[in-house]
């Protein structure tokens, strides 16, 4: 008989432009480490027995795009919501990591000029 399959319509994952492609990479690497049968021609499709999920960056926008298809509605459920947590942990934590700043601290001579300019103003105050 004809098999019956489960599948997701596309799914927009918000991600600055400046990660997405980073994202990807590091689901690629999370497949590599799980031994899935993976193609990486455009983003990764990840291909199991009984269903794939397909994970790129949008061409269109900051967006990362996932699709889903399995056997069954159980199994397609499993499967979205394994690749969809790790797309939006790596989405949180690489855009954390690109947010952060390094700022030079400011030398020790311009800290003590500092305590000493407030300590004169209070002083002025009192």
């Amino acid at each position: 008989g004809i098999t019956n399959y489960y599948s997701t319509e596309e799914i927009k994952i918000s991600s600055p432009d400046k990660i997405k492609f980073s994202v990807v990479e590091k689901v690629i690497d999370y497949c590599k480490e799980k031994n899935y049968d993976i193609n990486t021609i455009d983003g990764v499709r990840a291909t199991f027995a009984d269903g794939w999920a397909l994970v790129r960056c949008s061409n269109t926008g900051p967006n990362i795009t996932v699709r889903f298809e399995a056997v069954s509605q159980e199994r397609l459920d499993e499967i979205q919501k394994e690749l969809e947590a790790e797309v939006e942990l790596l989405n949180y934590k690489l855009n954390k990591e690109s947010s952060i700043k390094i700022v030079d601290a400011p030398s020790t001579r311009d800290f003590e000029n500092f305590l000493l300019t407030l300590r004169t103003s209070v002083l002025i105050f009192i």
